[in-house]
């Protein structure tokens, strides 16, 4: 189990590491994937399969007696036409005013709640609303009315009364007693299950008030899981979706097959670096909320940022693009993915945030204590992470640029990400020499470089600035991004050791679920380990394409982590020097 104590102590008054950093697995599907959800987790269906979470009951009952259904959607692919939210049928015949609400895809672009007008018959009475939506996309979706007029609202904002169709006939394949998500049950590959994420859907026994749905819209963690909410409005069935499909209320507990409940993280991320760890040759992915969703870097080439990164950086975690968007780098179905998260200052309209406070200048977020003026940056001063973005100015000099964090960073990684391929300029506090630089897309040791104090713009970083030479380190007037790293107690460390040839155990004053490891004074891959892949025995190598090396890692222990004896030199070899980088669990 990984997690530190809250109750021995020993962290005292310190950050809880889960808040800033946090490893994630996921399976690729191939369509746009919502890993967390708009509150924490969700439920993510698979049209193919297909999935569903089948109800002990139908707790919205008879539609004509007043009714209303709230939920977060984000659809992924209508590959099958439909998109269903909920169904309800009995035995190939559908219950008396108990709904159906699914959206028509492409060829029609409605969403659409229908429900039978007698019990046992295919009498069926519809409201419409035409509405596109985009895939990749989370709506809050609000269905509320009776049988003399139903009202949707999108985003907490009216459609208005749908337009109503009765006596309709509508199919009778499915064979469902009582409600289910996601699914109506006609079997695989039908054209009426849900391919995407659903999250906080609410079923209500009243019509719901503008003020009622406004607060649905809104909703935050801290009523996610209480049934009675908004006060007083009836809400008789809640589900979270964040690990299952059961009721917040227990009375109309869900089971589920072929769901996935991917997990989320406890923030939202700045820094999401994938890799798949199943299959040779996907590249490692680098996206950051500095430069963008879904701007990419590769940790294994030097070459300029791409498009082909995640498709958003969310409030628990991130969302894909399809595979063919990510260049077959990411969500590939079939293939197994590793995902490292970094919360750094936030994002948002401005371009400078600290601390989760956005500000309109560089100036105003105390990072103009350089040369040259970031364009944007994120700085999270608690967790001792910056990203910064700038451009290298237009002479051949050595500069400065603030890195916000307040203390001299331990850790700095240095990429340009425009007009041509450049190298990530690598420098850690336990370099033998403190103008060297290490790439991080190569294996190279320090005396594989030319090494010059150029690199760093021949002066020390500080507390405040990072310095590089312009028209050395990076060409004039290229743009730029710098993640720089603090070490915080507790939280992050960035040391060194010698390598033994055999048992040896490195002291980071706490249990890490997370080490980069790196050789300097000889060839030596970027070793990359983790607690989601067999405790940190599965190696991933930043500079490399490969799938992972199962049974080659280290292992963890309650106060730092083993590197094990190897003969590729990467992690204990008598008499090598190495260098690490390693993050902290998570309190519990």
């Amino acid at each position: 189990m990984f997690g530190q104590s809250l109750l021995s102590g020993a962290f005292g008054s310190a950050l809880d590491p889960g808040l800033y950093f946090n490893n994630k697995l996921y399976d690729g599907t191939g369509t746009v994937h919502s890993i967390g959800g708009k509150i924490k987790g969700n439920a993510y269906f698979n049209a193919a399969t297909p999935s569903r979470v089948a109800l002990s009951g139908y707790p919205i009952g008879n539609w004509n007696d007043g009714k209303s259904f709230s939920c977060w959607v984000n659809f992924a692919s209508f590959a099958n036409g439909y998109a269903g939210l909920i169904y309800s049928e009995m035995f190939n015949n559908y219950l008396l005013g108990h709904p159906i609400i699914y959206y028509m895809g492409p060829s029609y672009n409605k969403f659409r709640l229908g429900y039978s007008q007698t019990n046992g018959s295919n009498n069926f009475t519809y409201w419409e609303w035409s509405y596109t939506v985009t895939l990749g996309t989370w709506y809050h979706i609000t269905y509320t009315g009776d049988d003399s007029t139903t009202t949707l609202y999108i985003n907490g904002v009216s459609q208005g009364a749908g337009s109503k169709t009765s006596g309709s006939s509508f199919g009778t394949n499915g064979s469902y007693t009582n409600g289910v998500f996601g699914d109506q049950g006609e079997g695989v590959g039908n054209g009426w299950a849900l391919e995407g994420s659903l999250d906080q859907a609410r079923m209500f026994d009243s019509i719901l008030t503008q003020a009622q749905v406004n607060s649905l819209h809104t909703e935050t963690v801290t009523t996610a899981s209480t049934l009675n909410f908004p006060s007083g409005a009836g809400c008789v069935a809640a589900y979270t979706f964040d690990t299952n499909g059961n009721d917040i209320g227990g009375s109309y507990n869900g089971t589920s097959s072929n769901v996935t409940y991917d997990g989320f993280l406890n923030f939202q991320p700045d820094l999401v670096w994938q890799k798949s760890y199943s299959t040779a040759g996907a590249n490692h992915l680098l996206t950051d909320s500095v430069r963008g969703a879904p701007s990419n870097l590769f940790s294994n080439d030097s070459s300029v940022a791409t498009t082909n990164g995640m498709g958003s950086l969310d409030a628990y975690g991130f969302t894909t693009q399809t595979n063919t968007a990510m260049n077959n780098d990411g969500n590939v179905s079939g293939q197994n993915y590793v995902t490292w998260n970094w919360k750094a200052g936030g994002s948002g309209s401005d371009n400078f945030y600290k601390d989760g406070t956005g500000y309109g200048s560089a100036a105003l977020a105390g990072m103009n204590t350089g040369s040259l003026t970031p364009t944007k940056s994120s700085v999270n001063t608690e967790s001792g992470f910056s990203i910064v973005t700038l451009n290298s100015g237009g002479s051949t000099a050595d500069v400065t640029v603030s890195h916000g964090l307040g203390v001299k960073p331990a850790f700095v990684l240095f990429k340009k990400t425009s007009s041509e391929a450049g190298g990530w300029f690598t420098w850690h506090q336990s370099f033998s020499t403190e103008s060297y630089y290490l790439y991080l897309q190569d294996n190279y040791s320090f005396s594989q470089l030319t090494q010059s104090g150029n690199a760093w713009g021949n002066q020390s970083f500080d507390t405040n600035n990072i310095s590089f030479r312009a028209g050395w380190t990076i060409e004039t007037n290229r743009d730029l991004v710098i993640y720089s790293f603090a070490e915080i107690a507790k939280y992050s460390k960035m040391g060194s050791y010698n390598g033994t040839g055999g048992t040896l155990n490195i002291n980071c004053g706490f249990q890490p679920i997370w080490v980069m490891i790196k050789r300097t004074d000889s060839a030596g891959n970027w070793v990359i380990v983790d607690e989601k892949r067999a405790s940190g025995d599965n190696r991933l190598y930043a500079d490399l394409s490969n799938a992972q090396d199962t049974g080659q890692g280290e292992s963890f222990t309650a106060t730092g982590f083993s590197p094990r004896n190897s003969t590729t030199n990467d992690t204990n070899t008598a008499g090598g020097n190495y260098i690490y980088m390693a993050f902290a669990a998570a309190l519990t």
